[in-house]
């Protein structure tokens, strides 16, 4: 049997709310020595109309944009010569992840959590993100590389969650049968949907109480609240439990 995890809001996450903001101003700054032109607030506005394109392709379309493509289309919106965004690129994703990286932190408990899991069952992790080589430094700075088996990452592969073909590449890479992988994560359509539709069983970690279960037909196998249940949590029971295996 095997666990898989998300990774950004369900084992790492942001010290506040604040944190993209702040990162984008660091791009936009990048942008005005550039010759950017416009203000910050619309240049927010318009970075965050692209970045829900990026939401919806992963959405409807199950694929992923990379980071400097996603800032690449966000220079562009804001009518920046062609030859300057991409010059501006590079120094760009290197100033919003400086920002990013020094503004997470562990989601509690992660560390015992996966250290303690790992001891039983064998881990991997699956992620949608744009920029592959944050996660990779994260899980190192962290010490949570070891534990991790396999790492698919959306932006290595360019296929995200909720479509069943990324949970299907790390399970097959884990060497496992889907119905013996249960995955954990906050996100409802793209972690318990997603998990469910490809086979594998699905935690729920809800971490907005305001986000409501879905009536459908993909329901969490077990929903919780802090990561410490998982070790008190009957997971050999998901797994031995088929009644909603196909």
């Amino acid at each position: 049997m095997s666990l898989t995890f998300d990774f950004f809001n369900t084992l790492i996450e942001p010290v506040d709310k604040n944190v993209s903001k702040r990162a984008l101003k660091a791009v936009y700054d990048v942008g005005v020595k550039y010759g950017l032109t416009i203000g910050f607030d619309e240049f927010i506005s318009k970075a965050l109309a692209q970045w829900q394109k990026v939401l919806r392709k992963r959405i409807e379309e199950g694929t992923e944009t990379l980071y400097d493509s996603h800032l690449l289309e966000v220079f562009k919106d804001v009518e920046m010569q062609s030859s300057k965004a991409r010059a501006v690129i590079k120094e760009s994703t290197s100033a919003y992840f400086k920002i990013l990286t020094a503004n997470v932190q562990l989601v509690e408990d992660t560390h015992e959590v996966i250290e303690t899991l790992s001891e039983t069952y064998r881990i991997g992790l699956i992620s949608n993100f744009t920029y592959p080589p944050f996660i990779y430094s994260q899980l190192e700075t962290h010490n949570l590389s070891d534990f991790f088996e396999t790492v698919t990452i959306s932006g290595d592969h360019g296929f995200s969650k909720p479509f069943p073909m990324i949970f299907t590449h790390a399970v097959h890479s884990m060497n496992m049968k889907p119905h013996n992988v249960i995955h954990i994560g906050d996100s409802l359509e793209c972690d318990v949907i997603g998990a469910k539709k490809a086979g594998l069983k699905a935690i729920w970690f809800k971490r907005n109480d305001d986000e409501q279960q879905n009536e459908g037909e993909y329901r969490p196998d077990l929903t919780i609240h802090q990561l410490s249940e998982l070790l008190e949590a009957k997971l050999d029971s998901l797994i031995n439990d088929t009644r909603n295996c196909e």
